[in-house]
């Protein structure tokens, strides 16, 4: 048996615990026999760490993976379940027959209810919750009479989600009969480490507003900071938020005018830096006092460092997850362009060579001195991003259709995917998760307090377009 210890990038707290659940909704059929040998082939020849087992180490805490010199006959490389369902999707899943229609951002059905359809109530939803020897991979599919679900969970300390895409490329390239990429990382860490976290000068490394080693005590002050909201609305109401790609092409064009008035140099917005300052300023209506807000997303490293270039970028699952951070005061008159701009600066800053290198040395010493990743000042307030949508941009499950039509497919399946990442009892109000982009627009996870909810609705009703916002 070969043993593979974790990195410490793969183990910052809550990351550890967390089984990320996602779910590919297909508009073709799929050949499951297919696709469960594609799997079993992938792990057996190719990617064989896929089939390993996660264990505490014995010494220094932390996690190792355990991985069999030679995979028996009767070893479970992967958990696997199909459930056919003869109805058409819209009839049991709310969210996939909502209306986009309009122009205008939508408050739809939580993604909830693809969780409640196409999740099995058996699988463990943290890691904490899983049964001795669980598997790393556990898909399910769901076979509905026009439409295919695709659901996986797996440990996010294993796969963040470009790594889960890698995944399924390759896959799907065992699938078609084609040979995956190596892996990248097997065994070894190839994130960058110039130097220790020691070597770097205070002012570097603790930073407010930025992921730091905290001092004793603080954690509790900044979960204080978060108890009067808490307590005065505990309620919590969780949407699908879309945001029509129309209007955020609009949207772009208006925020960089209104940008170019204000700053001598105006960085290029994305449709992602939009749709986040949207999340954002929408958790603020009602809001008559400004409050001091820690603005944290995540940021791929693939593709943007030496390491991780073309085919290593491909077939490294692992995490190349660093964190950009903006700190700054927001209330109901704060544009959504400004929100938009300091989300925009923060990614271009933290992805220079040297903030690189400084984010990846704290999260190491957060990790050895067992420190939430949670980004947040004193009895300040927080919100994160996560972005999945650029995650599946390749994604081809042509080789995977069943019957006749497999072979003689013209385009590419359609898709979204949804999905979740948080801790079952985390409140879920101040974080979004973008999980998609398709040609319609953009697919949100979005909770707010109940009293929050209401507001919002208010307002979408009246300027669903955000011209008065």
């Amino acid at each position: 048996m070969e043993v593979i210890p974790a990195t410490a990038e793969d183990q910052f707290d809550p990351v550890n615990n967390i089984r990320t659940r996602t779910f590919f909704v297909l508009d073709e059929l799929l050949d499951s026999d297919l696709l469960r040998s594609g799997l079993n082939r992938l792990i057996r020849i190719y990617w064989r760490k896929l089939g390993a087992r996660l264990v505490k180490r014995r010494r220094g805490g932390g996690l190792e993976y355990h991985l069999p010199a030679i995979f028996e006959d009767d070893y479970q490389l992967f958990e696997w379940s199909i459930r056919n369902d003869e109805q058409p999707i819209v009839d049991a899943i709310p969210l996939i027959g909502a209306s986009t229609q309009g122009g205008g951002i939508s408050l739809l059905p939580s993604m909830d209810t693809v969780d409640a359809a196409c999740r099995p109530s058996s699988w463990p939803y943290e890691r904490k919750d899983e049964p001795p020897s669980a598997p790393l991979l556990y898909v399910h599919l769901t076979l509905f009479s026009d439409s295919t679900v695709i659901a996986i969970s797996c440990p996010h300390m294993m796969a963040d989600q470009q790594g889960l895409a890698n995944i399924i490329k390759a896959w799907l390239q065992v699938v078609d009969g084609k040979k995956p990429p190596p892996m990248t990382g097997f065994n070894e860490n190839i994130l960058p480490k110039s130097k220790p976290y020691t070597a770097f000068e205070k002012n570097q490394v603790v930073r407010k507003g930025k992921i730091h080693v905290r001092r004793p005590f603080e954690r509790l002050l900044v979960v204080l900071g978060f108890l009067p909201e808490l307590i005065l609305h505990p309620k919590e109401l969780t949407y699908t938020l879309f945001v029509p790609l129309s209007l955020l092409k609009s949207l772009r064009e208006r925020y960089t005018k209104e940008l170019a008035g204000i700053y001598a140099s105006v960085p290029a917005l994305s449709y992602g830096d939009i749709v986040t300052a949207i999340a954002i300023k929408l958790s603020r209506l009602g809001d008559q006092r400004p409050k001091t807000i820690t603005f944290t997303q995540t940021v791929n490293m693939r593709n943007r460092i030496p390491s991780l270039l073309g085919q290593r970028a491909e077939g490294y699952i692992h995490n190349a997850l660093i964190y950009s951070s903006a700190r700054f005061p927001i209330d109901q008159s704060t544009p959504i362009s400004e929100i938009a701009y300091r989300n925009r600066q923060s990614i271009n800053e933290v992805l220079q060579d040297d903030s690189i290198e400084i984010e990846l040395a704290v999260i190491r010493e957060m990790v050895r001195r067992g420190q939430t990743m949670h980004n947040c000042e004193v009895f300040e307030h927080s919100y994160s991003i996560s972005n999945w949508a650029s995650a599946w941009k390749d994604l081809d499950f042509s080789p995977a259709i069943w019957g006749s039509e497999k072979g003689t497919v013209d385009a590419r399946p359609k898709f979204l995917v949804f999905g979740g990442s948080q801790l079952k009892m985390s409140p879920k109000r101040f974080a979004s998760l973008i999980t998609c982009r398709n040609d319609a627009g953009f697919w949100c996870e979005y909770s707010v307090s109940s009293q929050k909810a209401k507001r919002i609705r208010q307002y979408l009703a009246t300027d669903p377009t955000l011209q008065n916002l």
